[in-house]
């Protein structure tokens, strides 16, 4: 199994957009047209970034890069699922769904920081038979 899977930000982004896919079939067909099609595939991007980030040799900028992107991406979908809530008053689960993409993109961004704070804070040890008593 690869890493990206364990992931909980990777779990969530692929649960959400499995949600997405079938709150979408229940779409009207001019909302499932305009808006659905966007909200799909951006959906699904966040995860194939998150995937594309932890898969092969990457560097550490290259991974920010691509978790940045998804949590761009979380943006996109909260914006379009709160468009589509406005146009279709009846799908009960739009409150939901705009509320677990506002806390996968919080995971993502506190994920970003962890990246790059476990960089800035790696020290290397210093082994204790080397030091020298003051005098």
């Amino acid at each position: 199994m690869s890493a990206y899977k364990n992931l909980e930000i990777y779990q969530s982004a692929f649960n959400l957009a499995i949600k997405v896919y079938r709150m979408n079939i229940m779409l009207p067909v001019n909302a499932l047209l305009n808006q659905g099609n966007r909200l799909r595939w951006a959906s699904l991007r966040i995860k194939d970034l998150i995937a594309e980030a932890y898969t092969g040799m990457k560097s550490e900028k290259e991974v920010v890069k691509n978790l940045t992107l998804a949590e761009t991406s979380s943006e996109e979908v909260i914006k379009l699922l709160k468009k589509i809530r406005a146009n279709n008053e009846n799908l009960k689960q739009l409150p939901e769904l705009i509320k677990n993409y506002k806390i996968l993109k919080k995971s993502i961004g506190a994920h970003i920081h962890k990246i790059q704070d476990d960089k800035n804070t790696y020290v290397l040890p210093f082994p204790d038979s080397i030091v020298m008593e003051v005098a």
